[in-house]
């Protein structure tokens, strides 16, 4: 049961990390943007759009 326990609560702090990151993201955007070269924003589910070939 402990382990049960602790994947619950890695998953949780990867929630929050995935958050985190996604605001990091926006404020690297809002930084960049000025500069014509803006990273790729992840969608609501946290995926990045992929790179064209």
């Amino acid at each position: 049961t402990n382990k049960i326990c602790w994947q619950k609560k890695s998953w949780q702090g990867n929630q929050k990390l995935k958050t985190i990151s996604q605001n990091m993201q926006i404020i690297l955007f809002l930084k960049t943007e000025h500069q014509g070269e803006a990273p790729p924003l992840a969608d609501s589910q946290g995926h990045l759009p992929s790179r064209g070939c």
